[in-house]
């Protein structure tokens, strides 16, 4: 692990949620954003989260972007983001991310929750955390994480995240 790794890695609270097969990851993200009192965040996700990007829109001003939008409408949408016109910024699936959106000389500092809805293994949770934090982020981060084979995966990793950051691992009972 690099030194930009570590330092992003200590900078925020990770908290990981492991889901048993009866829970709803957006009833427990909504749950969690109500109680932690959200106003603004970023959400990384796949396009079968339609049910949370709907009960997100009862809460909050929710944008979403996909694969299929245009470099035009991405950045339209960036910019109401940035602008407070909304704040919440939903990727409905990795590929329509666009590392060029946290590349600009802007400030996004003021996110205060990054949520990733879909573990997708050690060293793209590093990266995402890491360009987050190059981007200036002061945020905690939420991963949901859903089955055994996921949950077994992520122990490693989180032993190697509490050795240099604060870590808060949130289990199912």
């Amino acid at each position: 692990m690099n030194q930009e790794t570590q330092k992003a890695l200590s900078e925020v609270t990770h908290k990981f949620y492991f889901l048993n097969d009866k829970q709803s990851k957006h009833e427990i993200v909504l749950d969690y954003l109500k109680m932690q009192k959200v106003k603004k965040m970023i959400i990384f996700g796949n396009e079968q989260n339609d049910r949370l990007v709907s009960a997100l829109k009862q809460n909050f001003t929710v944008q979403t972007i996909h694969s299929r939008m245009n470099l035009e409408q991405r950045e339209t949408a960036f910019e109401d983001f940035l602008d407070n016109k909304t704040n919440c910024f939903f990727y409905l699936n990795f590929g329509s991310f666009n590392f060029s959106d946290f590349e600009r000389d802007v400030d996004i500092s003021r996110i205060d929750q990054l949520v990733l809805l879909d573990y997708e293994g050690q060293e793209a949770y590093f990266k995402y955390i890491t360009l987050c934090a190059k981007a200036g982020f002061q945020c905690d981060v939420l991963t949901l994480v859903q089955g055994k084979l996921e949950k077994g995966k992520c122990k490693a990793m989180l032993q190697e995240i509490r050795e240099i950051a604060e870590t808060e691992v949130i289990e199912d009972e």
